[in-house]
């Protein structure tokens, strides 16, 4: 079973990123759930372990410098097109909706 524990310090780097991202894409139903209903029961387990992967995510924008549009434009750029993600259908939607999603308001970040 798919586990996640939040770094013990502030100072994120990649590697914490990589471990929230790895989790998330781990716990999402796959094939994707046909309902919503469907998708929150498969993820109802992991439910204190992904907000802990999303707060990892968020916290890692929220360290950007500077905290500009751009400077997090290429941060995610750099995320989505690290080979493990980019090269995977099924890894790449869950990483580009995560980081959207913990980033919203984070600096200018909008989804």
């Amino acid at each position: 079973m798919p586990e996640y524990r939040a770094p013990a310090h502030d100072e994120l780097d990649e590697t914490h990123v990589c471990a929230a991202l790895d989790f998330l894409i781990a716990v999402e139903p796959y094939p994707p759930a046909e309902s919503r209903e469907e998708y929150e029961l498969a993820i109802a387990p992991f439910k204190q372990q992904i907000a802990q992967a999303m707060a990892t995510l968020r916290k890692f924008g929220e360290q950007t410098r500077p905290l500009t549009l751009e400077e997090l434009q290429r941060e995610y750029v750099m995320l989505t097109t690290l080979p493990r993600y980019a090269t995977s259908r099924r890894a790449l939607p869950v990483v580009t909706s995560a980081l959207k999603e913990a980033w919203h308001g984070v600096g200018p970040w909008r989804r």
